[in-house]
């Protein structure tokens, strides 16, 4: 190979070489966001795991939450909180939260759930500084914490890679 074939094929190599390492961080920022979203799962599932059977078969009277409960439903409520601003953040995808969405409104209009939601609630609304900031938000208003304009360009990236890609017929 002659040096004038070298410098005729520097510049396509340059831009397949640019291209494969986008194309990377991608895929990493994406298995990122698998393993965050995998990490809360797994929270969730340690707090339902710990309710007592009454809870978990809705047979819940109004007379109070033992100890146990309590501190699990609180759990979840940080749980919530905690999902709802990485989700601002851009950290879980839009199909994993269209389902998490879902979720947090069911599982908030059930008892216990609801009960204690409404007691901290009317609590924080006093408070100079209140918890559950993205909670309240997102129950109240119906608020969607979308992601940051960064996470924007992530989305074209990923819409004009799935456009760019052969479809799989």
């Amino acid at each position: 190979m002659t040096a004038l074939e070298v410098v005729r094929w520097a510049p396509a190599v340059t831009a397949a070489g640019v291209l494969i390492a986008a194309f990377s961080l991608f895929l990493s920022a994406r298995q990122q966001k698998r393993q965050f979203e995998s990490f809360y799962i797994q929270r969730y599932w340690n707090l339902m795991d710990q309710l007592s059977l009454e809870v978990i078969r809705g047979n819940h009277s109004g007379s109070g939450l033992n100890s146990t409960d309590e501190k699990v439903v609180l759990g979840y409520l940080r749980l919530c909180e905690d999902e709802l601003e990485l989700r601002a953040g851009g950290w879980i995808s839009h199909r994993t939260w269209g389902v998490w969405r879902k979720g947090i409104h069911c599982q908030l209009r059930r008892e216990p759930y609801a009960q204690l939601w409404a007691s901290i609630d009317a609590e924080n609304a006093a408070q100079e500084q209140p918890d559950f900031i993205y909670l309240r938000e997102f129950l109240r208003a119906g608020h969607d914490p979308r992601p940051t304009a960064l996470n924007r360009w992530n989305r074209w990236l990923a819409q004009t890679w799935r456009r760019a890609r052969p479809s799989a017929r």
